[in-house]
């Protein structure tokens, strides 16, 4: 294969995007997604981070189910007992 006729598919990390990956472990790479692909992969990296938090202090797997339930209360006790 000739590799001097080879193109990239995209140019090169800079200079100063190499440091910033080396230093930090990532680089911001613009406009490649919308943002409901963002919202999208924001959400299911959330889910795999809870799972994974739940699964470990559980000891066992677990599911992450979503609720629309919501528990709200007008006005808290105020009669409690002083220990």
């Amino acid at each position: 294969m000739n590799t001097d006729s080879f193109e990239r598919p995209f140019p090169a990390l800079t200079v100063a995007e190499r440091v910033h990956l080396d230093i930090y472990g990532y680089v911001v790479v613009k406009n490649v997604l919308i943002h409901s692909d963002v919202k999208t992969i924001s959400e299911k990296i959330y889910e795999i981070d809870v799972v994974g938090m739940a699964e470990e202090v559980l000891g066992r797997e677990a599911r992450l189910e979503q609720s629309d339930a919501h528990i709200r209360r007008s006005s808290w006790p105020t009669n409690y007992r002083k220990i």
